[in-house]
């Protein structure tokens, strides 16, 4: 008679005696419902959270470009004249080209990364209104600056990994640009120092507000903290969505991208309307 291994004289009953029952605790059951139902109830509170939250970004970044010229040509009028004011036409143009497109595209779908990033956006519009105290339109302003700034640095990042490539430098971007036309670093080159060039024309209302507050060094630091915090987080989430990222596998990243087409391209559009039709009101009819 074959001799049984131990998991089989574990696992094998007796003829008539019913099999091991792990005992439960008594109140393991109720546990779990009480969970069920609580995921149930909690699901749609993240789910309205959520929508409440990106949507206030996506208002943020469509407001942010008129209230900054409505900012301009109260505060700001030495902006408006000379080479400054062709860097603000085209870093304008520039802004409403991509950023409500890259934002939304690579904002986070989970509540905890939406609100971290959203959050960025609001503590810098605060910080630059209120220890400054020049009000609502100047804190536009620095949030739109820092959206330039940040779409610079990501231009500019992809100029610099596709002149790697070119040179024969191996890495995680070398695939993408074997398969782009020659000509594409140069204008992506091109584009990241418009912008650039167009946020280091409109910063001086920001160089004399941060000046003013050079005796304060607490205010002074708050303020460049939030500018440099939304600046980085903006360049963080956009350069994760571009196809040059390591994190394009990322399943995240990719239902980013199937709710950005299925539920916020409308959106979106209507607010690039809005931008659009508010600067243009802006630039024709200042405010008082």
């Amino acid at each position: 008679m074959p001799k049984r291994t131990r998991h089989q004289q574990r696992t094998n009953q007796r003829p008539g005696v019913p099999p091991n029952i792990v005992p439960c605790a008594p109140d393991a059951t109720a546990g779990m419902a009480r969970r069920t139902t609580l995921d149930q109830r909690t699901c749609p509170i993240r789910s309205v959270c959520y929508i409440g939250i990106r949507s206030l970004h996506l208002f943020g970044i469509a407001a942010a470009l008129p209230l900054t010229i409505g900012f301009l040509h109260v505060g700001g009028r030495d902006v408006l004249a000379g080479w400054r004011l062709v860097a603000l036409i085209t870093s304008a143009l520039i802004t409403g080209l991509f950023n409500l497109a890259l934002d939304q595209a690579a904002y986070p779908t989970h509540l905890r990364p939406a609100l971290c990033t959203t959050g960025a956006l609001y503590v810098n519009f605060a910080a630059s209104t209120w220890l400054t105290g020049e009000g609502l339109y100047y804190g536009a302003y620095v949030g739109w600056l820092a959206l330039l700034v940040a779409l610079g640095l990501l231009l500019g990042g992809l100029t610099v990994s596709g002149l790697l490539a070119r040179m024969g430098v191996r890495g995680a971007y070398t695939t993408v640009w074997e398969h782009v036309p020659v000509g594409m670093v140069g204008l992506i080159g091109a584009i990241a120092c418009l912008a650039l060039a167009g946020a280091l024309g409109c910063a001086a209302p920001l160089y004399r507000e941060l000046t003013a507050l050079s005796p304060y060094p607490l205010e002074f630091a708050v303020t460049v903290g939030a500018f440099v915090c939304a600046v980085a987080v903006t360049t963080r989430a956009w350069w994760q969505c571009s196809v040059f990222s390591a994190h394009r596998t990322d399943p995240a990243l990719q239902q980013s991208y199937q709710t950005f087409a299925s539920h916020w391209s409308a959106p979106t559009a209507a607010a690039y309307v809005i931008t659009v039709s508010g600067a243009l009101l802006f630039l024709v009819w200042p405010p008082p």
